[in-house]
């Protein structure tokens, strides 16, 4: 319809009636692309804004994994230090039969503080990284993922210090009482725990092992205060970006 009238007024030589409905035409033009370019920056915002959330559920699960990880380290700690005093102490007295010996398998045990970096991932595989205009911002949460990815690198060998020690103490707590272990009903008497003592005493492996179980306990416990730690601050920057 508009370019049959605009042809129109060619063949009549109204140039002025030319000129309008070419400015008619620019303006309808101008203004659709610029519907579009807002609705595609509303899109942008949006996109970032559910990043954003998403990030957050994920680090809020990196706190809660990072208190996990202390406490557990701790548990281990305390484990390796009571049978590290068994094997050691000549006047050791058994307190608690049945800890001392789930001791003797939760002393080679570790928890490993891991990120959850679905969001992360997804930004990077799909590019929406360029959705995310706070540059600063932007670099923090790229610092925080790589910089805990790279505190992994070490994970083979302290697993490595762990499976020696527990290669040493195998076969001390039977099969029965393993199995027991994971649903709460085992039950060691002071006898049976003595006899755990004393194989334990005639394996110097399994004592060599216990020292570096120490180092083991305090860099899971080191990583985890700091993956918490980072976690908190990250979580703040982008509340307050998003406020």
């Amino acid at each position: 319809m508009l370019l049959r009238r605009i042809t129109e007024h060619v063949t009549a030589q109204n140039w002025t009636a030319v000129a309008l409905d070419f400015a008619i035409v620019v303006t309808g033009v101008f203004i659709g692309l610029q519907v579009s370019n807002w609705n595609d920056a509303r899109g942008d915002l949006n996109e970032e804004q559910r990043y954003y959330e998403q990030l957050l559920v994920d680090l809020a699960l990196d706190v809660e994994t990072a208190e996990i990880a202390i406490k557990v380290a701790k548990r281990n700690d305390d484990a390796a230090d009571l049978v590290f005093e068994a094997v050691t102490d000549e006047e050791f007295e058994i307190g608690d039969p049945t800890m001392l010996a789930v001791s003797f398998e939760m002393a080679s045990y570790g928890f490993i503080p891991l990120t959850k970096s679905d969001t992360f991932d997804e930004l990077k595989s799909t590019g929406s990284f360029r959705l995310l205009r706070n540059k600063t911002l932007k670099r923090e949460i790229i610092d925080y993922y790589g910089d805990l990815s790279d505190s992994r690198q070490w994970d083979a060998s302290l697993r490595q210090v762990q499976q020696n020690y527990s290669f040493a103490a195998a076969g001390l707590l039977d099969r029965d009482q393993l199995r027991s272990m994971w649903d709460t009903s085992i039950h060691v008497s002071e006898d049976e725990a003595r006899r755990i003592i004393e194989q334990a005493k005639l394996r110097p492996s399994l004592i060599n092992h216990l020292a570096p179980l120490a180092s083991v306990q305090d860099r899971l416990r080191n990583d985890s205060i700091i993956m918490r730690d980072r976690a908190n601050a990250l979580s703040d920057s982008i509340k307050a970006e998003i406020q």
